[in-house]
């Protein structure tokens, strides 16, 4: 039982999967794979989506009470800082990782509101560490328009993160309007070694998007794909809102988590659709009042 494993933990939970929508007696075939596709990709790549949520309400309630993201980003006196002015290239295979991080180390500094955008187009990063804490106390906001793609190679990671969010408080992270994509590429190397808890042999897990001391943020309308490992991370924050985070792994894929809180308060993750080849959600030692629900999971493990 989570209530034995877990000390004060509050948490809520409507789950949609396979399972339990034939278990509500909502009518499902198993071959079919329309809605299996719900979980393996962004709802924009199947046309067919549209129909399949007409003919199960229940699913389609999702995303019908999350907040209708804005157009863009914007604060009295905001100040946007374009990754591509400091030097970032959209063309899939240039490393911008120090524009992106010239670009946050300027939001950071900026007085008053401030916003790191990244334009439509494709950039490749590896590991960067967005810190703080920022100017007035209080962090800028990221706007992600564009894919991200993560280096390929495990040998390009030499810690156990991708993205990381680090001593920051008032953040929102968005696609805005749109569905950001981060992609870890998972598959073209991480996939094929070792499971890590079953041999020596692992190299590393490399969670995608790790938030570490984090307070008061909202995250919203992004894709994360083919984790190396986990994809979202949760350890020592406070007051996190996550909704429309769709998250994509196949179902046989290693270690790939889709989201875990550890050592946090007052999570609440909602209206958002979860497959991966490891936990939906799981839920650390040390977490206190985390709100799961309106999540669609599978394939994967449950929540816990």
């Amino acid at each position: 039982m989570l209530a034995s494993r877990i000390s004060n933990i509050a948490i809520y939970v409507t789950l949609l999967s396979v399972t339990s929508l034939v278990a509500a007696g909502i009518p499902f075939p198993e071959n079919d794979p329309t809605i299996a596709q719900t979980v393996r990709a962004p709802f924009k790549d199947f046309p067919e989506i549209p129909d399949l949520l007409a003919d199960y309400p229940e699913i389609s309630e999702l995303s019908a009470d999350s907040p209708e993201p804005p157009e863009t980003i914007s604060f009295p006196g905001e100040q946007r800082f374009d990754v591509t002015e400091y030097g970032a290239v959209a063309d899939g295979n240039t490393d911008s990782s120090s524009a992106f991080l010239s670009g946050w180390d300027a939001a950071c500094a900026h007085a008053g509101n401030a916003t790191l955008y990244i334009p439509v187009g494709t950039f490749v990063l590896g590991p960067v560490t967005f810190c703080g804490p920022c100017s007035n106390g209080k962090s800028p906001n990221v706007e992600i328009r564009g894919t991200l793609m993560a280096q390929p190679e495990l040998d390009a990671f030499p810690d156990s993160y991708w993205i990381k969010f680090n001593q920051l408080n008032g953040i929102s992270v968005t696609g805005g309007k749109e569905e950001a994509i981060l992609d870890a590429q998972g598959g073209l190397e991480a996939w094929k070694q070792p499971s890590c808890s079953k041999s020596e042999k692992c190299k590393k897990l490399v969670t995608s998007l790790r938030f570490t001391n984090v307070s008061n943020g909202n995250i919203s309308n992004i894709a994360l794909l083919n984790g190396k490992g986990f994809h979202v991370v949760f350890q020592d924050c406070n007051n996190i809102n996550i909704y429309n985070v769709n998250i994509t792994a196949p179902g046989d894929s290693p270690n790939t988590d889709g989201i875990h809180v550890s050592k946090s308060t007052e999570i609440n993750i909602a209206s958002s659709i979860i497959g991966v080849g490891d936990d939906c959600v799981s839920i650390g030692p040390g977490s206190v009042n985390i709100s799961v629900f309106r999540i669609y999971c599978g394939p994967g493990h449950g929540i816990r």
